[in-house]
């Protein structure tokens, strides 16, 4: 038969904004699991947008709606601090508190099985440096399969994920160590397409407004592996004009479907990322349309394809 998953005893980092109806329903798939420890990060209104401040608001009403035993704190921004340093200091807050964590933004709906996977692969790995990222989204639906209940990549997909501080700890907001000689390296070891590497590099130089390119740095310069769920677990359901980055409501990746793990996990037994998967990641970015077309439509074709990883 097959086992019943454990209760939820991991902490849950909650990132929210200003979406209210997605938060709520991002909120009510954590309200199933009753997580014991709730680590609640909100952005705060932007100047200039009449309608921040109410729907900031609403937002973390949501997420006082609490009514199982819960131990709650917040970070809360009262002004605007952008996707870049509200995530970034958020989880600082949160690392420098709790050991490990599963991390959700307000518009990514998971399986169910999503959160004891992301448990009980925080406890396997815990002390295995060579891991430092659990992702639930699984990209690319083309391989084949595997009788394994996950395998390894050198990405980082964070459409709900998981990590420790000892990964954390090396997390450089600022990407201090980006180099020339590390740009070369990344590019001639043909890990990083060319599309990619240049938006690490206009990550490097501010021009880019986000946390996870520099998240992803991280892992490569460190060789880390990321594990990946042989079932995609997550659905982003952020597309849209009121997104921070996906704003395509077409893109392949808006329309995903999850599925259930079984348990208990079949784990593989050897620890090597998967040429195939990582591969076609590396196909598909280096054919995107932010390496064609940027010069003509300036950040927003890269607003709406960046986070597919």
């Amino acid at each position: 038969m097959p086992q019943e998953q454990p209760s939820l005893t991991t902490p849950i980092v909650f990132i929210l904004f200003n979406r209210p109806q997605k938060t709520a329903e991002t909120f009510a798939q954590i309200a199933k699991v009753k997580p014991t420890s709730l680590y609640l990060v909100a952005d705060g209104p932007r100047p200039n947008h009449a309608t921040d401040e109410v729907n900031c608001a609403a937002a973390r009403a949501v997420v006082e709606q609490i009514d199982w035993e819960c131990t709650v704190q917040r970070n809360y921004a009262e002004q605007n601090m952008g996707c870049k340093r509200r995530v970034a200091s958020g989880l600082d807050w949160v690392f420098a508190q709790v050991e490990e964590a599963i991390i959700l933004e307000d518009d990514i709906l998971m399986d169910s099985s999503f959160f004891a996977f992301a448990q009980e692969m925080l406890a396997t790995y815990r002390h295995d440096t060579r891991i430092r990222h659990i992702a639930g989204y699984k990209s690319i639906s083309t391989l084949p399969p595997s009788p394994y209940s996950y395998f390894f990549s050198r990405w980082t997909p964070i459409w709900g994920w998981a990590t420790w501080r000892r990964a954390w700890q090396s997390y450089d907001v600022a990407m201090s160590l980006w180099s020339p000689q590390v740009r070369n390296m990344l590019h001639m070891q043909g890990i990083v397409p060319p599309a990619k590497v240049r938006e690490f590099e206009m990550t490097h130089q501010g021009k880019i407004d986000t946390w996870d390119y520099q998240w992803q740095f991280s892992q490569l310069i460190e060789s880390g592996l990321s594990i990946i769920p042989e079932k995609n677990l997550i659905r982003n359901i952020g597309f849209g004009a009121d997104a921070t980055h996906t704003f395509d409501p077409n893109s392949s990746h808006a329309h995903v479907t999850t599925q259930a793990l079984s348990f208990p996990l079949i784990h593989p037994p050897y620890i090597m990322a998967n040429p195939a998967y990582d591969q076609a990641l590396y196909a598909r970015s280096h054919v995107s349309p932010p390496a064609r077309i940027r010069g003509k439509v300036g950040g927003l074709v890269h607003k709406m394809t960046k986070r597919a990883f």
